[in-house]
């Protein structure tokens, strides 16, 4: 398993990988020992390493932070122990285009039962991804914010950073 840290004006994110792909993105954090600590929190045996199969996405991630609409599609994310269901609702976020939101019970709708509105939000909370697979894109029916895994703190930033919110 590797890393690889990215920068930001919020400081320094991680990618986190291996041969078969993208295990999760870390968000950034106020320097890098806070990053590393936090790497090394999550995973035993990991090692710094910029491979060819990152590079890009190191480019793409940087890119958004500084408010550039980034596409995504076709990074290579292995969901390794992630449910059938989880891995839907994440991968139906990729019909979200950059800049817009959508709801919970859009989503749950989109997967075939308006009624896993909930469902769909305990899926995006656990969400290993973000950013690439834009979960902070997601807001309630009656127009709040609802929750994020990194915090709404980050939700608010990302939405800012896509001219969503001004």
């Amino acid at each position: 398993m590797n890393f690889s840290i990215y920068s930001t004006d919020f400081g320094p994110g991680a990618i986190i990988y291996d041969d078969r792909g993208i295990r999760r993105i870390l968000m950034p954090e106020e320097n890098i020992s806070t990053i590393v600590k936090k790497i090394r929190k999550i995973y035993d045996n990991v090692e710094e390493e910029l491979s060819n199969q990152v590079s890009v996405l190191k480019k793409k991630l940087e890119e958004y932070f500084r408010g550039k609409k980034v596409d995504f599609s076709g990074t290579r994310i292995y969901f390794n122990g992630i449910s059938a269901f989880t891995k839907s609702v994440l991968n139906g976020l990729n019909e979200i285009p950059y800049g817009e939101l959508k709801t919970y019970k859009w989503l749950a709708e989109k997967l075939g039962n308006s009624g896993k509105a909930r469902a769909v939000g305990r899926a995006l909370h656990s969400n290993p991804f973000p950013v690439i697979l834009p979960c902070h894109r997601i807001i309630k029916s009656g127009g709040e914010l609802g929750g994020f895994s990194s915090g709404t703190k980050w939700k608010v930033r990302l939405l800012h950073i896509e001219k969503i919110l001004k």
